[in-house]
């Protein structure tokens, strides 16, 4: 002890001692100022080791995250220096969000649960909002679940990172124009095709910038995909633009759009002739388009509805059947709207020849043969379903089932509901899980049999069973309603229709029906309660604006307010609905 005090007083006061096995050389004892022994600090070492371990802590931690992400949860594309800019880079945390988005995405499809679908889906939307995927697989339950509004508007907001997608445009299209919603389709179209024109134009100058091969046939497939959806956003609105009747409108979105000089451009032209009333300028038309195209069956099949409609089904069946003789062309949509020109009593034998012709055609595509079986049975030709739903039996096709409820149905319209019901009762016998996954169409079968069977109080229970089944579709609605009103029973068809247009988006048939059902039973209140929303939605067919404008001028509507403004709004829309015709046909869309 005497040599350590006598080296410290040789080096003076101030000297610190260390030695490295005293405290690991974090600090060590020297004599102070005063003479007495002090604990020093060696805070150099202290925070050059905390620097160190801090920096090969936060290195493990990223290397944690990075095997996490890739090995735990199968996130491929990412990458360990990804993981190390992660807290410090907004751009890497949102790029890493959207890949594990996508991820999740992508897996929800290949889940074995709908709850493990529903969970990936909604994490992975959390994650990578934008997702088309995401988008359109969360708008299956939100149009589910009858929340039409809210997933329109998902869709839409879905569409600026959807412009490059297909599949997301035209699924937004067709969902917009089933639901009505043409003027969300309208206004998507006017506030996306300037970002399209943009992108098309920002990726055509990188593929002639770029000097790879590769990259440049890249480019030129997104180009190719944009201008595609492009073109099918304009057609859409313009679609929806006639069925609103804003013929002057849609004329100058198609030039605004460039559609004109295309071939679906020259079919939208030719509705907008045929609906605002100019039939054989129309006709005109697609005589001329059908020859310039070569006989496209789109133009063909229109060319023949509107031939069909004036009563002219001999020129309608020259068309189809030139158009059923082209290679590619002779599809069963073109052979059975061929022999559906023929009159099953005047034209017997060569309609059964073709009907012959077509089922020995199509004898092993179930498909082809259903789709005549809804033929059929949309036409009440029973024989023609019992014929086919044998043919079925006997071959024991996959979707049997799907012709057993077109054969009950078939049954029911030729007055034998008894047989209907003991299928159906067999049917719920042999296949429980199928039963209660049809319950909905199965609900609305014995609707209309214990009705036509005379059967009342198992009707209204049947149909009561029917409204309240959340898994039945609007269009099944419309046709309980129609089928119910077809026996009489306007009461019972009413309330199916109310169902309908409460539950999507005030549906235009539904609408169109509920304001008939108004003008047959003489009731006002129903009138003016669903008369405002028929005027502001889609065109009404001619006939049902004639019985409205008749009704509205009749005593009962004297002392109505609102009844000159009516009658206004409805002669305004027969002086541009089908001057030609009465017929209440829809307007074929093109989409």
């Amino acid at each position: 002890m005497a040599k350590e005090e006598q080296a410290a007083s040789n080096t003076g006061p101030k000297k610190k001692i260390f030695r490295n096995d005293q405290y690991f050389g974090f600090a060590a004892y020297a004599r102070a100022k005063s003479g007495n022994w002090k604990l020093f600090i060696n805070w150099k070492r202290i925070i050059f080791l905390l620097a160190f371990f801090a920096v090969l802590g936060y290195l493990g931690i990223a290397y944690a995250r990075y095997a996490n992400d890739k090995y735990r949860k199968g996130l491929e594309d990412t990458s360990y220096w990804t993981m190390l800019i992660y807290p410090f880079s907004r751009e890497a945390r949102l790029e890493h969000r959207k890949k594990l988005g996508d991820m999740y995405i992508a897996k929800a499809r290949e889940a074995k649960t709908p709850g493990e679908v529903i969970q990936g889906i909604r994490t992975g939307l959390v994650l990578s909002p934008m997702n088309p995927d995401g988008r359109i697989y969360y708008s299956y339950l939100m149009f589910h679940q009858r929340m039409i509004k809210d997933a329109i508007k998902l869709l839409a907001e879905g569409l600026p990172a959807a412009i490059e997608h297909k599949e997301y445009v035209v699924y937004f299209l067709k969902r917009c124009l089933e639901t009505a919603e043409d003027d969300t389709l309208i206004q998507a179209a006017e506030e996306l095709i300037p970002q399209m024109e943009a992108r098309i134009a920002e990726l055509a100058q990188a593929q002639e910038a770029s000097s790879s091969e590769e990259e440049k046939a890249e480019l030129g497939e997104r180009k190719k995909r944009a201008e595609e959806n492009k073109m099918l956003l304009s057609v859409g609105a313009v679609q929806a633009a006639i069925l609103r009747g804003r013929f002057e409108f849609a004329l100058k979105e198609m030039d605004r759009y460039g559609l004109n000089k295309t071939l679906t451009g020259q079919v939208l032209r030719a509705q907008i002739l045929w609906e605002s009333g100019e039939r054989e300028e129309a006709l005109s038309f697609l005589d001329r388009v059908v020859r310039e195209s070569g006989g496209n069956p789109q133009v063909v099949l229109l060319r023949a509805h509107y031939l069909a409609t004036q009563g002219d089904a001999m020129r309608a069946m020259t068309g189809l059947l030139q158009a059923a003789f082209k290679e590619g062309q002779d599809t069963p949509e073109v052979q059975i709207r061929i022999i559906a020109l023929f009159d099953p009593v005047k034209n017997k034998t060569i309609r059964e020849k073709r009907i012959s012709e077509y089922i020995r055609r199509y004898n092993d595509d179930p498909v082809a043969l259903f789709q005549l079986a809804q033929h059929a049975a949309g036409k009440d030709d029973f024989a023609l379903v019992e014929r086919l739903y044998k043919i079925a039996e006997n071959r024991v096709f996959e979707n049997i089932t799907r012709f057993e409820m077109v054969y009950i149905e078939a049954l029911v319209a030729a007055n034998r509901p008894k047989e209907a019901l003991e299928l159906l009762e067999r049917l719920s016998r042999e296949n429980i899980e199928w039963v209660d996954q049809n319950s909905a169409a199965l609900n609305c079968l014995r609707t209309f049999a214990y009705y036509k069977n005379g059967d009342e109080s198992l009707g209204r229970l049947a149909l009561e069973n029917t409204l309240k089944n959340k898994t039945i579709s609007v269009p099944q609605l419309i046709l309980v309603g129609r089928r119910l009103t077809e026996m009489g029973l306007l009461d019972e068809g009413r309330s199916a229709y109310e169902a309908a247009y409460r539950a999507e988006n005030y549906n235009h048939k539904a609408l169109v029906a509920l304001v008939n059902y108004a003008i047959e039973k003489k009731d006002v209140e129903v009138l003016l309660r669903y008369l405002p929303e028929l005027l502001d939605s889609r065109r009404p067919p001619r006939r049902t604006l004639e019985k409205i404008q008749r009704f509205l001028g009749s005593d009962r509507m004297i002392f109505i307010a609102e009844r000159d403004s009516y009658l206004e709004r409805v002669s305004a829309l027969l002086d541009t609905t089908g001057r030609a015709s009465d017929s209440d046909t829809e307007i074929q869309t093109v989409l």
